[in-house]
């Protein structure tokens, strides 16, 4: 049997970030590498395993069937090596000390995963996990309060980093809905009509206050159709806006996350349309970080960022 030629952990990172970000140029950008050093190291992998990984065609890179099919487990072998390395530095590395992150709590229930993650990964670290106000968590980085902050933070003296985009949902009471039995789980349900905001003229919503995040996406979406739904219950507290729609009083709009976590027996989650969607990032001062949070914000860009790209 012929040796197969050896795969580095290098040439697999410049394959999947080439996927990713749909050129050389781009993905030598990512990687931190010249584009011929990028090129050349595909092309010799390439010419190691007899097989074309891109089409070439003029300025664009399309990837093959082969790249394609080898591409989950070059991001597999690239996230276990992370991990290794993560493993190993937790014990030689002898990090340890405090972390305070301020998030968005609309992402809090996407964010605990990760922070159990960091904690597993580095457990003589303390975590302080903060859950302030949608607009409250730039303040807290930039206060120097939170090491970092995690949501769709508007603040332009902070350096920022895309994690993930979230679409925005409509969500409706649905009182006639079956609640759920032991065999509904294997029934395929009818995908949900999208809404459009220019036949929502009679709606009653039940909506955050004036001025929060969500309720400016709110009244932008109608806005522009030049729609003008009737806004009935303004809530201060997230909770109770899905509480109240699904006790029929109202609908309303809110993070996909967010419906997730509601009352799906007693409620209708629907697409908008048009589409809206948030981007989720990591946030920090202007300053170079402390070993702590580097690490957190490494880890935060492996998990989510590389979803976010996926093709």
């Amino acid at each position: 049997m012929d040796e197969l030629p050896s795969l580095s952990e290098r040439q697999l990172g410049y394959v999947v970030a080439a996927v990713e970000e749909g050129s050389f140029t781009e993905a030598a950008i990512e990687c931190s590498v010249s584009q011929p050093t990028l090129s050349a190291s595909i092309g010799r992998l390439e010419r190691d395993l007899g097989i074309t990984l891109f089409d070439r065609i003029g300025r664009r890179i399309v990837p093959t069937d082969a790249c394609l099919a080898m591409l989950p487990a070059a991001r597999d072998l690239l996230r276990a090596a992370a991990d290794a390395r993560r493993a190993v530095s937790s014990v030689t590395d002898g990090l340890s000390g405090h972390l305070d992150l301020a998030v968005q709590p609309t992402v809090v229930g996407t964010v605990v995963g990760l922070v159990a993650e960091f904690r597993r990964d580095h457990p003589g670290v303390s975590v302080h996990l903060r859950s302030p106000g949608d607009g409250s968590v730039g303040a807290l980085v930039s206060s120097g309060v939170a090491d970092l902050g995690i949501g769709d933070v508007a603040e332009p003296s902070l350096r920022w980093r895309a994690l993930w985009d979230e679409p925005y949902v409509w969500v409706e009471p649905d009182p006639d809905r079956p609640r759920p039995t032991a065999d509904s789980g294997r029934r395929r349900r009818p995908r949900p009509r999208p809404v459009r905001a220019d036949r929502l003229g009679g709606a009653v919503l039940v909506v955050p206050p004036d001025g929060s995040p969500t309720r400016q996406v709110i009244d932008a979406w109608f806005a522009a159709a030049s729609s003008s739904p009737q806004r009935a219950l303004e809530v201060d507290h997230r909770e109770a806006i899905l509480a109240l729609v699904a006790a029929g009083a109202g609908s309303t709009i809110v993070p996909a996350s967010m419906a997730a976590g509601s009352d799906t027996a007693a409620v209708q989650v629907r697409p908008l349309d048009p589409p809206i969607e948030r981007t989720i990032g990591i946030v920090h001062r202007d300053r170079p970080l402390s070993p702590l949070a580097a690490r957190f914000v490494e880890l935060a860009a492996g998990r989510f960022s590389s979803a976010r790209r996926s093709p």
